[in-house]
Formats: C-alpha cells, sequence, structure tokens
C-alpha cells in the first residue's frame, strides 16, 4: 500500500499548506487562509509573521494576536493562543511529550503522548521562551525572554527564568494616561 494511502492524501497536502505559508513572500492575509485550509481556527485580527512552523492544524487563534517571525508548535496536541496575545521571536510551543523509560539503551519512550497548551487572553511571551506540554498561561501573564514555562502560571504574573517562576504580580486595573 502507498504511502498516500495510509496515511491519506490530504495529511501530506495540509503539511506542505503549513510550509508554504512559512515563507517570507506570503502576506498575512494569505497566509491566515493557507492554515485555515490545514484545519486550523484563525481569527481574522490575527497575525501570522514568516518562518512559523506548526506541525498540526490543532491551533486556535483568536483575534488582535500577534505571532513573530520562527515560532513554532509542535506536537499533535491541542494549542489555544487567545485575543490580544504577543509573542515574541523564536517561541516554542510543545505539545507533545514522551515519558522516560527503565531502559538504560532507550530512555525516551516511543509511545507519545499529547497534551494541550492554552495560552489565555492578553498574554505577552517573550523572544525564544518555550512553553511545555500540558500548560495554562494565565491572562494577563507576562513570560520573559528565554523563560521555560513547566507548569500553569496565574494570571497577570510576570514570569522569568528556567524553570519560569513568578517575580510578580501585575496590574490588573487600568489606570488613566
Amino acid at each position: 500500500m502507498s504511502v498516500y494511502k495510509r496515511r491519506g492524501f490530504s495529511h501530506y497536502s495540509s503539511a506542505l499548506l503549513r510550509d508554504i505559508q512559512a515563507l517570507e513572500l506570503i502576506p498575512w492575509s494569505m497566509r491566515r487562509k493557507l492554515l485555515r485550509r490545514t484545519g486550523m481556527d484563525i481569527s481574522d485580527g490575527a497575525s501570522i509573521d514568516a518562518g512559523a512552523m506548526f506541525t498540526s492544524g490543532n491551533v486556535t487563534i483568536g483575534a488582535d494576536t500577534y505571532i513573530n517571525r520562527h515560532f513554532l508548535v509542535d506536537g499533535l496536541g491541542k494549542c489555544r493562543i487567545g485575543s490580544g496575545v504577543r509573542i515574541g521571536p523564536g517561541v516554542k510551543v510543545i505539545t507533545s511529550v514522551h515519558d522516560i523509560t527503565d531502559n538504560p539503551n532507550a530512555r525516551a519512550s516511543t509511545e507519545v503522548r499529547y497534551l494541550p497548551v492554552t495560552i489565555k487572553d492578553g498574554v505577552w511571551i517573550g523572544t525564544g521562551a518555550i512553553i511545555m506540554p500540558g500548560c495554562t498561561i494565565g491572562a494577563g501573564s507576562v513570560i520573559g525572554a528565554g523563560s521555560v514555562v513547566t507548569k500553569d502560571t496565574q494570571s497577570h504574573g510576570l514570569y522569568v527564568g528556567v524553570p519560569a517562576r513568578l517575580m510578580r504580580q501585575l496590574p490588573t486595573k487600568l489606570v488613566d494616561a
């Protein structure tokens, strides 16, 4: 049986569309259309820069969200990105995990588990941060550049470090300018 019949041609056409959308010459509006064809749910106000890569169409992106260059969603788990989110360059969201085995010659299990990642409304994620499988980033939080988020964060918190730790709570009331 051919590889196309085993995996389904739509799998390969979706992967091709996800690769094409990452090209520099594709404008934001066309990028959204291409990614929607792969099954992604992307609001009209979302902007996705060139170089963004998605290994599956199991992604939702809210309105007024900006995703910078070289963003990566890796794995087949669900990734939900809220509205008004800002994601810096080189951020990685991982939605799959291998368990550690007792076998000293092969520590990574061959079985993969998929854990959802949720990034709630109003979040800002700094350059090069990594969000690990199963994490929820609370609304209005800031994740510092290079941080690694390994567990859920509180809403309106500033998190930095490896692993990311709460540095302080951020204001939640609007201030008159």
